[in-house]
């Protein structure tokens, strides 16, 4: 009988731990710091118990109505998030402008770049809304670099579990995946239960892991540490010669998917640590790739978040109604289908 698996979710507030401790060598973390101690073992739901004196109120008295057609007809609004928006715009934007009549121009970038174009453009805000792991939340709103969001503003807020209001209401989830394990069935026909399983040497070569810069990449660092018998704040020069071992095994970084599924269905690729979303497509196509969740170490959970930047140019009315339509159920229900996404909407 297999056990249950493990999501890594319980080791505390990132907000009580960013500071405290550090990972050691090799200058990683002079840019990654913060955002490592943020991911270590599920950043966002550790991201998500903040302190409950900066807990907004859940008030439905001030829900706004339903906006005029057309009403902010010749706006614009700036919204910073992943891949290329064509998910963004099909799901809800097309909808968003035709409904207030407002322009969405969308700007790519991941987690890392929105930390540091907002810290960037903080005297004069190029980005209106931002869509970041939690850990931005975190980081930026620490920094003062986003509004509190007015949860009344927001009646699909209503239905968010209060574990997803991020940095006392600073950002909010919409939707959270994980992080953890994957093997080509054809090849390695015994599912692998541990990281430990990165340094097998049957997988010279032929193993793949996520461009460093994202969060993704920060969340497999971690999990080297974790197939040490290391926690993720003191990860020693010791594991750090241990990644570097895995020179030997590693194929490629897989930033792009299409080709790394490919290398997947011939064999080039056997084993490697991903988001096994990011894979929907080609595995129901039927391509020998499956995801680990029977981990010792447990897997990883990480939210996506939304969140108001400070000073934006937008009206705040217009962005409060595209922040409330990211939140809605059936936008929570699109992005899981096509993203193999959890909602944040216990309902």
């Amino acid at each position: 009988m297999s056990k249950e698996p493990k999501l890594l979710s319980d080791t505390g507030s990132i907000e009580s731990d960013e500071e405290g401790r550090s990972i050691s060598r090799r200058q990683f973390l002079k840019t990654a710091g913060v955002i490592a101690g943020g991911v270590a073992a599920s950043s966002f739901l550790a991201a998500c118990t903040s302190s409950k004196e900066e807990e907004p109120e859940m008030m439905e008295e001030k829900a706004p109505a339903q906006m005029a057609s057309q009403m902010f007809k010749g706006e614009r609004i700036v919204l910073q998030g992943w891949g290329d928006g064509t998910d963004y715009r099909q799901i809800w934007g097309d909808q968003f402008e035709e409904e207030t009549g407002a322009k969405l121009d969308f700007i790519s970038g991941y987690t890392s770049q929105s930390i540091a174009k907002i810290k960037a453009t903080a005297s004069n805000p190029e980005i209106d809304v931002s869509f970041f792991d939690a850990i931005g939340g975190v980081v930026l709103g620490k920094e003062g670099l986003l509004d509190t969001l007015d949860l009344s503003q927001l009646p699909n807020a209503l239905g968010v579990h209060p574990k997803f209001i991020v940095a006392g209401g600073k950002a909010l989830g919409f939707g959270f995946y994980c992080n953890t394990l994957l093997h080509q069935s054809e090849v390695v026909t015994t599912a692998p239960t541990s990281y430990a399983e990165m340094w097998n040497p049957e997988y010279q070569g032929k193993t793949t892991y996520p461009f460093i810069e994202w969060t993704d990449g920060l969340k497999w660092i971690i999990a080297c540490a974790l197939a040490q018998g290391e926690d993720a704040f003191t990860i020693s020069d010791a594991t750090w010669d241990k990644i570097a071992e895995l020179k030997e095994n590693q194929h490629s970084i897989h930033t792009n998917q299409e080709a790394t599924a490919e290398l997947f269905k011939s064999g080039e690729i056997v084993f490697g640590f991903s988001q096994p979303g990011m894979w929907r497509e080609w595995i129901q196509k039927g391509y020998p790739i499956v995801n680990d969740y029977n981990i010792e170490e447990g897997f990883f959970a990480e939210g996506a978040t939304v969140a108001l930047v400070k000073g934006h140019k937008a009206p705040t009315e217009l962005c409060y109604d595209f922040i409330n339509r990211v939140l809605a159920p059936d936008v929570q229900k699109a992005f899981a289908e096509r993203n193999w996404w959890s909602p944040v909407n216990p309902d």
